[in-house]
């Protein structure tokens, strides 16, 4: 029975359970899979407890070494901006556009490019980046780090959720954060709106997350908030704000590229056509249009999916319990107005941006 993976380290440097001591050191997505393998065998429980600690040194390891931190609850555009932040490098040091920036891929192929961390710091293992920036584990090294929290309205935040949890998040994973439910999520039989009213996962844990990482990076020295709404209707001049805010700042030239590169339309040819071989972007196997990762990308599209009376109840929630300061108490206001034209045909075109 090959022995299981070595827990101790923080950086998680695994080899493969059968290959030798000298194997090359895995990258971060490598380090994921081999756990995930090598826990597949234990009974349920064990393999639970197993994997959520061993993932979470994951998470610890990729947040020391990182040069920057990405926040964001799953669907607030995280992976739209992580996609264009990559095809920024990729341009400027002639890398392959398939590779991800969400793990170490793109440094381990040139060193020039900084590591980042992309995390929800929120849902299971991944709440292991939360302790070190404000729990009982808290790295004043990590703390130091820019970190940038990515905000979208929770409602279409919601919405996006429950298609990427009954349709794209893995088994594994989905297994670990319903073991973390104390009413798990059928995922063949619960509807949108029972998703959205869910206390645990739904529309109040999303206003609990962007309250408590609110309140979280009122205490860092070094942090940035991007509202999804802002990035879809002026994605230049916010990538440009972040890539400057992470200290890697890029020629405009190479910026508007990257924004076409993440349109709607060419994340969504691409991605049908299996231009992504893994990560986030990858084409699921399974058919239908809610399987796609770009899908509308529409703020406040939230309001075309539930009745009069749904709609007033996701505003009562919204209203009453989300922090006003971050700007979604008025629905309507949430959503911006298109960019003028003029600044439209200088390169800063509303984004076709798709959810995240």
């Amino acid at each position: 029975m090959p022995r299981i993976l070595d827990c101790r380290s923080a950086d998680l440097h695994y080899p493969l359970l059968s290959e030798p001591e000298s194997m090359p050191v895995l990258s971060d997505r490598g380090k994921r899979r081999a756990i995930l393998h090598a826990t597949a065998p234990l009974p349920r429980r064990l393999r639970l407890s197993v994997r959520s600690r061993l993932l979470a040194n994951l998470e610890v390891g990729k947040a020391r070494r990182a040069s920057s931190i990405i926040i964001g609850h799953p669907k607030s555009g995280n992976t739209w901006l992580r996609t264009m932040i990559a095809r920024a490098y990729q341009i400027k040091y002639g890398l392959p556009p398939t590779v991800a920036l969400k793990t170490d891929e793109l440094a381990r192929l040139d060193s020039r490019v900084p590591r980042f961390c992309v995390a929800n710091g929120f849902y299971t293992y991944e709440r292991a980046l939360h302790e070190l920036l404000a729990g009982d584990r808290f790295d004043p090294e990590v703390a130091d780090k820019p970190v940038v929290l990515l905000l979208r309205h929770p409602a279409d935040i919601a919405v996006s959720w429950y298609i990427q949890f009954t349709k794209r998040v893995s088994p594994s994973k989905r297994e670990l954060i319903n073991a973390s439910l104390e009413h798990p999520i059928d995922v063949e039989h619960i509807s949108r709106w029972d998703f959205v009213m869910h206390s645990e996962i739904g529309l109040s844990c999303i206003i609990d997350f962007l309250n408590d990482w609110e309140r979280t990076l009122e205490n860092l020295d070094h942090t940035l908030t991007v509202r999804y709404e802002d990035l879809r209707s002026s994605p230049f001049e916010i990538l440009k704000k972040i890539t400057d805010f992470i200290g890697q700042p890029f020629d405009d030239e190479v910026l508007r590229e990257a924004v076409e590169f993440g349109s709607f339309e060419n994340l969504r040819k691409l991605e049908a056509s299996g231009f992504f071989k893994y990560g986030g972007m990858a084409r699921r196997k399974v058919s239908g249009e809610d399987t796609f990762k770009v899908r509308r990308g529409k703020a406040g599209g939230y309001r075309e999916d539930f009745s009069p009376e749904q709609l007033r109840e996701i505003d009562r929630l919204v209203s009453s319990r989300l922090s006003p300061t971050l700007g979604y108490q008025d629905s309507d206001a949430a959503i911006p107005a298109d960019p003028d034209p003029q600044r439209a045909a200088a390169g800063t075109a509303p984004a076709k941006g798709p959810a995240a």
